[in-house]
């Protein structure tokens, strides 16, 4: 599913088995996505904050095991300056993706977003039998587990 904001009623895209308006893929070290912006009320409101560079950033929400070593490993720090201790989790592995948004304040500093599309009036291109293959083996891959 992909939001604004980590809001569901602010559906942008969403992909089912595969098949759908939202595109991902997910590797040992990248996440990546794309989706194609309906033309609603959130969708010209998310294609517009993007396109001004208001929204820049991205977030996913996920679930892993925590109390699986394997999974997270935990590193607690006490800062020197405050006395605090600052907790940091190490995900080392993603049971499953339930979420991708666009947001102003995003989770991870090194994500980024940006509005791609033909120019208004642009013919449509059509997918050659083979790319519409590849396309179908990726999205069918995106639902496999991920490690």
């Amino acid at each position: 599913m992909m939001t604004m904001e980590h809001d569901f009623k602010a559906l942008l895209a969403r992909s089912k088995k595969g098949e759908g308006t939202l595109r991902y893929n997910v590797d040992k070290q990248v996440v990546s996505f794309s989706f194609d912006a309906p033309h609603t009320t959130d969708g010209d409101k998310a294609l517009e904050l993007v396109k001004r560079g208001d929204i820049q950033g991205c977030s996913f929400m996920f679930r892993t095991s925590y109390h699986d070593p394997q999974s997270v490993s935990v590193e607690r720090k006490v800062n020197a300056e405050t006395g605090k201790t600052d907790v940091t989790y190490h995900v080392k592995s993603v049971r499953s993706i339930h979420d991708f948004t666009l947001t102003a304040m995003p989770a991870y500093d090194t994500t980024s977003v940006e509005a791609r599309g033909l120019k208004p009036g642009a013919p449509t291109a059509k997918l050659q039998p083979n790319n519409a293959q590849q396309l179908k083996d990726m999205r069918a891959k995106a639902h496999q587990p991920l490690f």
